[in-house]
């Protein structure tokens, strides 16, 4: 890959993540106010709970119960 086509890659990740964090960030200040971090919280909780699922799918480790 090209360094611009690397660049055009991250960019591509970069907007949907920025703008989903501004509207979680919106969506808790207006639903539970400022006094506790709560969007930092969400984001953040979010943010893990997807990166274990998608490390679990790419290590193929199934879903047992």
């Amino acid at each position: 890959m090209s360094d611009i086509t690397n660049v055009l890659a991250i960019a591509a990740g970069a907007v949907p993540g920025a703008l989903s964090r501004f509207h979680i960030t919106e969506w808790t200040k207006a639903k539970l106010g400022t006094k506790f971090p709560y969007a930092t919280f969400a984001i953040n909780l979010i943010g893990c709970l997807a990166m274990g699922f998608f490390f679990t799918i790419s290590q193929g480790i199934g879903f047992t119960y």
